[in-house]
Order: structure tokens, then C-alpha cells, then sequence
């Protein structure tokens, strides 16, 4: 997986914080949106075309997108993974992009800059 998250306990010049690391650039591109009716018509009207784990539950909550839907079901099989994606559905995201694109990469820099500051 190119992100790596560690955490990093508070010390005494230093408030606790989550460290981000991406570790190399992937060909492999997956984007997770929540399933709404606009993702549904998309789908029926062909669009896109939607990748299926073959976990109704997940597959009905979510819509899949990849360039390489093997290597999406994949990286989707594990419950773990899967959980994580619904909590952050659940903490108000709206969908899911390619970790590691640079863009991904600033956002979070960004992220960890402003969470550092006086306050937090």
C-alpha cells in the first residue's frame, strides 16, 4: 500500500499527531462513492461501470470504480478494509480517490498542518 499512517504520541514539544507517508507512485486507480440514485442511473445508462466485490452489503452501500477491478476486489476483500471505508462514509466523506496521487499527498500535508496548530 503506498499510504502509510502512523500515529505519534504527544510529547512535550509536541501535541499528538497522525503521520502521513506515501511511499510510492501505483498505476492501480480505485475511487469509492456512496451509492445514491444519481451513482445508480449512471450505471444503468452506462456510464461507468461499477466494479462488484461480491459482498452484496458493501456493494449495495458503495460504488466501486477502478482501472483494474481484479486487483479492486483485491484490495476491497478484507473486512477490515471495508469497515474503514464505511467509517469514513460515516465521518462525512463522500467519496474516496487515489491515495497516491499528489494531490492526495498536499491535501493531507495541508491536513496535518492545520490539526497542528494552537488549540488542538
Amino acid at each position: 500500500m503506498p499510504l502509510t499512517i502512523t500515529y505519534v504520541p504527544q510529547r512535550k514539544s509536541a501535541p499528538a499527531r497522525l503521520r502521513f507517508y506515501l511511499k510510492n507512485e501505483s498505476r492501480f486507480k480505485l475511487r469509492i462513492y456512496q451509492e445514491t440514485a444519481i451513482t445508480q442511473l449512471s450505471e444503468k445508462l452506462g456510464v461507468v461501470h461499477e466494479v462488484k466485490t461480491g459482498d452484496e452489503s458493501f456493494d449495495s452501500g458503495f460504488m466501486i470504480l477502478s482501472n483494474d477491478p481484479g486487483q479492486a476486489v483485491t484490495f476491497l476483500g478484507s473486512q477490515d478494509r471495508k469497515n474503514t471505508v464505511r467509517e469514513l462514509f460515516n465521518r462525512g466523506f463522500y467519496s474516496l480517490g487515489d491515495l497516491s496521487s499528489q494531490k492526495t499527498k498536499e491535501v493531507l500535508e495541508l491536513l496535518s498542518k492545520f490539526s497542528s496548530g494552537p488549540g488542538i
